[in-house]
């Protein structure tokens, strides 16, 4: 009976050796994210609207290998007639400036950031930018709104 319970608990531990994913063995720890929100706004022109929209369906390849090599693990536009907003997730520890480093010696991503600048019309308090970071001024959980109780009047 011995010999059975051993010869049952070897198969259990060689059937889990034999299935542990190869790929998984040196997954490299994920390092804590953030989100980094921009906002632009398009020109008003609905057919270039149109275009923008058209063109971000099928990006360059060369500019989702800049944003991968930037840093950026998602990224999501949002639009609301010409408003765009726009949502990087990004390892913590990079910044904006080291994203620009990145993208200026990406010769194509500059000519796609030069293309997409004729539909874009930056804001009139910053003339001299497209994409403005946006400050976030309320995060439900880090304000403990996710863990209040809800309170009736």
């Amino acid at each position: 009976m011995k010999i059975l319970i051993y010869t049952f608990q070897f198969f259990i531990l060689l059937f889990i050796f034999s299935c542990k994913n190869e790929s998984n063995v040196d997954m490299p720890i994920k390092e804590e994210q953030k989100l980094i929100v921009m906002t632009l706004n398009l020109k008003d022109d609905s057919s270039k609207i149109a275009e923008y929209v058209d063109y971000h369906k099928n990006p360059w390849p060369e500019v989702e290998a800049a944003n991968k090599k930037a840093g950026i693990t998602d990224v999501k536009i949002y639009k609301h007639g010409r408003r765009l907003m726009m949502v990087l997730q990004v390892p913590k520890s990079i910044n904006l400036d080291e994203m620009s480093k990145i993208y200026a010696a990406c010769p194509r991503m500059e000519e796609w950031a030069a293309l997409m600048k004729e539909y874009q019309e930056s804001f009139p308090e910053t003339p001299d930018k497209g994409w403005i970071e946006m400050e976030l001024i309320h995060d439900y959980q880090k304000d403990e709104g996710f863990n209040k109780e809800i309170r009736t009047r």
